[in-house]
């Protein structure tokens, strides 16, 4: 972790400000205190600004004067909270250094007469606050009529100061008393301060530096005096120096220092730089000074340690400079998660030309109100962390979406928005170390011990929607293994489909793209190859991904593109394939298997006199036709609620001339209440009564149709509640 504390040295200057401090010391030992009271220097900087560490160089340089050696005291009232016993406290302090011997017996002597009036001090502090308050408000001390024992007092008080002084006239050496962290002080201590250096400490001889933020202390004067706080300050400071600001790029170079040291020290880091060069500007427009790029770096530290390469190294800086430097943003972007995500939602996407300009200027106006010094970058910043958003909604980000947003694990994808917030792993499907590790490590019988154990459904379509994203990893002859593990992925049953994700891809299509995508990664040799040890070893699980896959690089479907497969070797493939079909078909129903459809519209294609005759086969069972109706089946999620839709929008689908709408709905209404009905799947089932309810125009059925019937169709009494519906996969 990086240390806030101030630097100690002016050989630890990374600001340039050793020259400053110097310039400080200079003029604190060139001034001329006069024999009456002394000289306040004020050193005037924002908190954060380098303050103590200006200080600290100060008062090396101090040190290094020729000749004798002057005398510093730091006095800090920060570590004294009485305030009432801080004149006091200064005193002894001051008077505990003179003691020391080194200095002499003159300044020894002034250092009993020190004390003797540090204790004076503080037995009538009440009274010498009120008559040093009227003195700052421009006028003579209020005449107090005086006890006997309190006149003495104060009798006394002037006698011992008097003593003080005398003492420090007949001196040559000057006092340098050094005062930090004033501002931090409550305004009554802040004025205390002051009083403390005006009147009881205004020694000859001696010269102040006050540090302080210039505005807190104006503010607590003037909330005081009921005046200019401003001018009251000008009675105390007569040399007034303002902590430079660093120069132009100093920051930033601090800063990039230690982001490019982590960039070369970490190994395999979601870094890109020309995204970086997009985010940057944000960066550099909140970390103004060198306490921030502290805080900033030890924050991102903590964050990087818990997450790792889980998330991208740019959006992790990005989140972290917002934490700290805008923190309304955070919340907002979590309470947008969807219009971020997704480019403005379902309320864009269905809005016209005039409520989408709307909605745009109302984002950019939210967006604004977040923080308003930091409006501009903050907006490029959202553009670019959320590229959809970025496009559609404030007009910043003009490129398409890029796939290899996943494998950079950034924001924008939704499996890794939450990681962001977090700082857990916990809800992550799969870390980016177990795939790397499974494509680098792993052997046939420990990758497939590995899919075989994909049973939960997340943790299955997390590995299969981020393995194409690893495959510039794999080594060419690791590619045929993956491709073949794909394949054998395929015969797992569909998931259910998320209610806020009804149009998303099913399993069975995933990996089918998967595959492609592994397939164009391939040589052409390596690909036949591939392919022909997977048609040679096809079965009843398999024949379904394999028939889709060269059916698409047959017509050149999204995603087989580039695949190049001369036409007679694609129909050798699919002639075996048929081999297997029939050979299944014997002793099989393909509509028990998991995916019939591709197998069936393959047949049919190759074969169409064969397939008519077990085709109407298995028609002949009003159970089959029901499945096949279910298959035909598509299931839409609507938030709570779902549709159901029969074939195309026109209820056309590829077995319409040989299952035709009233061949299906005769089949399925036989079925009604019968205990055939009652033995099949409950998904068939439900498929089946909202296909008995659409009419002759195939409109979509809710579930709530299905639902008011569905009792009557199992035989129960009118009125019983129906299956508990959950989301299905879309077919």
């Amino acid at each position: 972790m990086l240390s806030d504390q101030p630097i100690t040295s002016a050989k630890d200057d990374l600001l340039g400000r050793a020259s400053f401090a110097r310039q400080i010391a200079s003029a604190m030992l060139g001034c001329a205190p006069g024999k009456r009271g002394s000289l306040a220097v004020g050193l005037y900087g924002k908190w954060g600004s380098g303050k103590t560490s200006v200080i600290n160089m100060v008062t090396e340089a101090l040190a290094k004067t020729k000749g004798r050696q002057p005398i510093v005291i730091m006095f800090n009232p920060w570590d004294y909270p009485a305030g009432e016993l801080l004149p006091g406290q200064l005193l002894q302090t001051v008077a505990d250094e003179l003691k020391k011997p080194a200095h002499g017996g003159k300044l020894n002597k002034a250092a009993r007469a020190m004390e003797k009036y540090a204790s004076a001090l503080e037995a009538c502090s009440p009274s010498f606050a009120s008559e040093t308050v009227a003195e700052f408000r421009g006028g003579p001390p209020k005449k107090k009529k005086w006890k006997k024992g309190k006149k003495d007092s104060h009798k006394r008080l002037i006698e011992r100061r008097g003593k003080v002084f005398k003492r420090l006239k007949k001196q040559k050496q000057k006092l340098y008393i050094i005062m930090d962290d004033i501002d931090r002080l409550p305004s009554r201590r802040i004025r205390g301060v002051l009083q403390l250096v005006k009147a009881a400490a205004d020694f000859p001889r001696t010269v102040y530096l006050l540090a302080f933020d210039q505005d807190v202390v104006v503010s607590s004067l003037g909330k005081k005096l009921y005046g200019d706080g401003r001018r009251y300050l000008e009675k105390f400071i007569q040399v007034q120096f303002d902590v430079p600001a660093p120069k132009p790029g100093r920051i930033r170079g601090i800063l990039m220092a230690y982001i490019s040291a982590w960039i070369e020290t970490q190994r395999g880091l979601n870094f890109d730089s020309a995204y970086f060069d997009e985010v940057s500007p944000f960066l550099f427009a909140c970390i103004v000074s060198i306490r921030d790029v502290y805080r900033f770096i030890n924050a991102f530290r903590v964050r990087y340690q818990a997450l790792q390469n889980e998330v991208n190294f740019v959006d992790l800086l990005a989140v972290t400079a917002m934490q700290l430097h805008a923190p309304k943003v955070l919340p907002w972007i979590q309470a947008h998660r969807d219009d971020l995500l997704r480019g403005g939602g379902l309320a864009y996407r269905s809005a016209d030309f005039m409520k989408k300009r709307r909605l745009k200027a109302e984002h950019r106006q939210m967006i604004a109100a977040l923080d308003e010094t930091l409006a501009d970058a903050l907006l490029r910043l959202i553009g670019h962390m959320f590229p959809r958003y970025g496009k559609n909604m404030l007009d910043v980000y003009l490129g398409d979406a890029d796939p290899r947003f996943v494998r950079m694990r950034r924001i924008c994808c939704e499996e890794f928005f939450d990681l962001y917030f977090t700082q857990s792993l916990e809800g992550l499907s799969i870390t980016q170390k177990e795939i790397i590790r499974v494509i680098r490590k792993m052997d046939r019988a420990r990758l497939r011990a590995y899919t075989d154990g994909l049973t939960q459904e997340e943790h299955r379509d997390a590995f299969l929607n981020h393995l194409p994203h690893y495959l510039d990893d794999i080594p060419d002859e690791r590619l045929p293994l993956f491709f073949h593990e794909v394949l054998w992925l395929s015969r797992l049953p569909e998931d259910k489909t998320p209610t806020d994700k009804p149009f998303q891809r099913s399993f069975f299509q995933e990996c089918c793209n998967t595959a492609l995508r592994i397939l164009t990664k391939m040589r052409h040799d390596t690909l036949e190859q591939s392919l022909s040890e997977a048609v040679s070893g096809a079965n009843k699980l398999t024949i379904s991904i394999l028939v889709s896959l060269l059916s698409s690089i047959r017509r050149g479907a999204p995603g087989a593109e580039g695949i190049e497969i001369a036409e007679d070797i694609i129909v050798s493939h699919l002639r075996r394939l048929m081999n297997k079909i029939h050979s299944v078909a014997l002793h099989d129903n393909w509509l028990l298997s998991h995916k019939p459809l591709p197998v069936l519209t393959a047949w049919k294609q190759m074969d169409a006199v064969s397939f008519r005759v077990y085709f109407r086969k298995l028609m002949l069972d009003d159970g089959n036709a029901a499945r096949l109706v279910s298959c035909l089946t598509q299931r839409f999620g609507r938030g709570e609620d779902m549709e159901y839709q029969y074939g195309d929008m026109d209820g056309k689908h590829a077995f319409s001339e040989e299952f035709t709408q009233i061949d299906a709905k005769e089949a399925v209404l036989r079925l009604r209440g019968a205990e055939a009905f009652r033995a099949l799947p409950e998904d068939v089932r439900l498929d089946s009564v909202a296909f008995s309810l659409m009419d002759e125009t195939m409109h979509r059925v809710t579930q709530q149709d299905v639902l008011a019937v569905y009792p009557a169709w199992m035989g129960e009494a009118e009125g019983e509640t129906g299956p508990e519906i959950k989301d299905d996969q879309e077919n």
